[in-house]
């Protein structure tokens, strides 16, 4: 029987991966982690927008449900300012939905202009376990984003978790080389929109958030930096340098 669920787990992930293929300059390794059966997946992509304007969508949790599908419900716990306690809940293909208690933490370098979000789920802390959900006993990710020189994000965002429950290790690994680089699109996406929406026009030109004043043919081209994908996927040492 536990096979059975995991060959439908692993099809609905299939399933639910969907083709975005308009994404944004993707690249995908899985990174080997001493001691553990779980490999590390890190995700690199390039956003038309500065970081405070990724930083902004990543930060914004209790609006995580409105443009991520799987993210069933998000509660913050605790607000400390750069520091936040969240509940979330997952929704799961054919296993049960997940819930985990997060702890993160944003940084800001005002010198270099880095902006890190660094998250871990806790045990001891936040509401208990209930029935309805699996909760997700080990997760870490980490977001850096970085300013380019064009004005944009160099973004890198990499994730270890346990789901818990019956899933294997290895189905937990090859449904996050699906599902995390979609979610680095969608925070992407998610500020290039907001990026638009609040930028005005003045005398036929837009103003954007990147500062200055452009033609719309410009606008247009940075619009279309949006729409260049890359992907690729390959295991690596830990110790690997970034790329």
């Amino acid at each position: 029987m536990a096979r059975i669920v995991v060959a439908l787990f692993v099809v609905a992930l299939a399933a639910s991966a969907g083709a975005d293929d308009d994404g944004i300059g993707i690249t995908v390794e899985a990174r080997d982690v001493p001691g553990s059966s779980l490999p590390e997946l890190y995700v690199t992509a390039y956003a038309p927008v500065p970081p405070s304007a990724v930083a902004r969508v990543i930060w914004a949790h209790e609006r995580y449900p409105e443009f991520l599908p799987e993210v069933k419900r998000l509660d913050v716990l605790r607000d400390d300012g750069d520091e936040r306690l969240l509940h979330q809940w997952i929704t799961m293909p054919v296993v049960e939905d997940r819930d985990v208690v997060l702890r993160t933490r944003r940084t800001v370098d005002r010198a270099t202009g880095t902006v890190d979000v660094r998250t871990m789920a806790v045990a001891d802390e936040g509401p208990p376990p209930t029935a309805g959900s699996v909760r997700i006993p080990s997760s870490v990710s980490h977001w850096h984003l970085a300013p380019t020189g064009d004005g944009g994000c160099a973004i890198s965002y990499s994730i270890r978790t346990d789901l818990g429950g019956l899933v294997p290790s290895w189905v937990v690994s090859r449904g996050e080389r699906t599902t995390v680089p979609k979610l680095v699109h969608a925070m992407i996406s998610r500020a290039v929109e907001s990026t638009r929406v609040t930028a005005r026009v003045e005398d036929g030109r837009e103003v954007g958030a990147f500062g200055g004043t452009r033609g719309r043919g410009a606008a247009a081209g940075e619009a279309g930096a949006a729409n260049e994908v890359r992907t690729s996927g390959r295991r690596v040492p830990r110790d690997s340098p970034a790329r």
